[in-house]
């Protein structure tokens, strides 16, 4: 299979983008959220937009690369 020779590299960034996110940051759930259901539409999708609360770990500093 060929691919463009930046692929991998991309793919290499998200995953550091990811593990940076991670790293600084916990996901939540807003509390006043209901409950996320699933479609079925040939695949499995939420039924609406996940909101998702970026919150700041206490021991982390975000502007650090």
């Amino acid at each position: 299979m060929c691919r463009c020779a930046g692929m991998r590299l991309a793919e290499q960034e998200m995953r550091m983008l990811v593990v940076k996110l991670l790293q600084n940051f916990r996901l939540e759930w807003p509390k006043d959220e209901p409950k996320l259901r699933q479609e079925y539409l040939m695949l499995l999708k939420p039924e609406r937009p996940a909101r998702i609360q970026f919150m700041l770990r206490k021991n982390s500093n975000p502007d650090s690369a």
